[in-house]
């Protein structure tokens, strides 16, 4: 495991071992009181956040229409021509990974994860930019 954040790295080893409920709540608080990090994100939340603007400015600036998380880690990106499980073949084209997003109950949509590093994102951004261009935005 890595250990760039000890605080995550000992919760999701607590979790592991199944010390999930609330009834490990004071275990893990004590197991993790003293270390580093933050136990919710791995790379912090600032990382979440640049990740989050750079895909939200990229893709629009791509044409693609996006919806704001709420709070996940998921951008939901509408699919162009409304076709959601089309469309992410057509990202698969383009060695883009994305899930139709019709069982989240957003039909004509995909979720895009960015819990990712911000490389990989900057990586992926020329290949958003030819998805963007077959789809004619």
């Amino acid at each position: 495991p890595s250990m760039d954040n000890p605080k995550f790295t000992m919760r999701t080893w607590l979790n592991s071992l199944g010390m999930i409920g609330d009834e490990f709540e004071t275990a893990r608080r004590f197991l993790t009181q003293n270390l580093e990090g933050d136990a919710a994100f791995r790379f912090g939340r600032e990382a979440y956040e640049a990740n989050r603007r750079l895909l939200l400015d990229s893709l629009t600036a791509y044409g693609f229409s996006v919806v704001p998380p709420g709070g996940a880690f998921y951008l939901f990106i509408k699919a162009p021509g409304g076709d959601a499980n089309a469309f992410c073949e057509r990202a698969k084209e383009q060695e883009i990974l994305l899930v139709p997003s019709d069982d989240f109950g957003c039909p004509g949509y995909v979720r895009l994860s960015y819990c990712v590093t911000t490389e990989q994102i900057e990586r992926a951004l020329p290949a958003f930019g030819r998805l963007a261009k077959l789809c004619g935005l």
